[in-house]
């Protein structure tokens, strides 16, 4: 791809979704173009611009970002993450039945939102209370990704470092072979829901009680990643916790949350 035409798709995508493509990325956007410009009959990358930009390519913007999204995610990832939330499950049950509300803001396709109602489950058995006190906000900016997520379909593959007594208590064979899916009451807890981070304020009132934002702002600017921060602390409750990834941090974004340990950040206030 010649450098002027990825420039053209690095300013369209960023205006578009926040993700900022680093130079040196024309390979990787070439190759995920390749397979969409064919089928529409197209002769090239600039021909696809064009495209884009004929009033016929309503949707296909979102068609794009869904193609330049990244997609890395499993159960239980960063497993000290869940751990902090069963024991913030625990600690509020302890005072009684309450109802708790979670965000996977970049829920990709759906294993950390699916891992956050197990967990949340386990909690529920334990403190004695209904899991549906939990209810589970799942986001993510590509259509594609979310269908997957929404169906709770996976393959013996995806679900390596599952339990296996947690494979038997929220999963059921399918008739599709080498696939398991979550079961109805797991599904029940989780509502997906398509969201630009990039774009804000966000629609949501909250307040949730914890903000799983994981491996996602590494994709934006600065610029970005400070309105992520600013509408996340807006709707966390007080003493609610943000997470981010292992790989990350918030060095050189203002923000009044403070680090409670590595990627655990909280809101003032609270018990």
């Amino acid at each position: 791809m010649h450098p002027k035409t990825f420039q053209r798709y690095r300013e369209l995508i960023h205006s578009h979704s926040g993700i900022d493509l680093s130079p040196g990325k024309e390979a990787l956007v070439s190759s995920r173009l390749a397979k969409r410009i064919r089928e529409l009959g197209l002769q090239d990358e600039i021909a696809y611009l064009d495209y884009l930009a004929s009033e016929e390519s309503i949707d296909e913007l979102t068609r794009l970002i869904d193609m330049m999204s990244t997609n890395v995610t499993s159960f239980l990832r960063e497993s000290t993450h869940f751990e902090l939330i069963d024991e913030l499950l625990r600690n509020s049950w302890r005072r009684g039945p309450q109802p708790i509300l979670l965000w996977s803001a970049a829920c990709s396709s759906g294993q950390e939102p699916y891992t956050l109602a197990m967990v949340a489950s386990e909690a529920a058995i334990a403190c004695r209370v209904d899991p549906k006190l939990v209810k589970i906000l799942a986001t993510d900016i590509s259509t594609e990704i979310l269908q997957k997520a929404e169906s709770g379909l996976y393959s013996e593959r995806e679900l390596q470092g599952v339990p296996k007594d947690w494979l038997k208590k929220y999963f059921r064979t399918t008739t599709q072979a080498g696939h398991f899916q979550t079961s109805d009451a797991i599904r029940a807890m989780v509502t997906f829901r398509r969201l630009n981070l990039s774009k804000t304020p966000y629609p949501m009132q909250g307040p949730f009680d914890a903000v799983f934002c994981r491996n996602v702002m590494i994709y934006f600017d600065n610029e970005v990643r400070t309105r992520i921060v600013s509408e996340a602390s807006r709707l966390l409750r007080p003493g609610g916790l943000f997470l981010i990834g292992h790989s990350e941090n918030l060095t050189g974004i203002p923000t009044s949350l403070k680090i409670t340990r590595p990627t655990v950040y909280q809101r003032a206030g609270g018990e």
